[in-house]
């Protein structure tokens, strides 16, 4: 039997920490970005994975998408830019960090943030959920 998912992503800043206190306490990330990436859930069909434009602009390098144009979600105030993901494409872009937007900043003066980023890209890659805070 094959699952079907529906997924939504989205990207920007989020806020994140402790909730209640004692053996209530737990980990959350809230905001708007969270609320929008929910709503693209919602919205995707089964299969489905429905991005934000930020989301589309830092990724189309390496997937194709189809535009859905300006969608009204519930809970924003105006309208979102959403895309369809099609496929990885088959000769993707090199493209890397800042340098899909055409910004470049280089880290200097950071090696030991540098290296827990990586640290966490690794852990991540193991299969174990990760969190960076910048």
């Amino acid at each position: 039997r094959q699952l079907l998912l529906h997924i939504g992503i989205n990207t920007g800043p989020v806020v994140t920490g402790g909730l209640g206190i004692g053996a209530a306490k737990s980990y959350s990330v809230t905001g708007d970005t969270v609320n929008t990436a929910q709503r693209l859930q919602s919205l995707a069909a089964p299969g489905e994975v429905l991005v934000g434009e930020l989301t589309h602009r830092l990724t189309r390098h390496a997937f194709s998408y189809e535009s859905l144009g300006d969608v009204v979600l519930r809970g924003k105030a105006g309208s979102v830019l959403v895309h369809r993901l099609d496929a990885p494409l088959t000769a993707p872009r090199a493209a890397r960090g800042l340098e899909v937007l055409g910004l470049s900043a280089p880290i200097i003066g950071r090696g030991a943030e540098l290296n827990r980023m990586l640290a966490s890209l690794d852990q991540a890659c193991g299969g174990s959920a990760q969190l960076v805070r910048l």
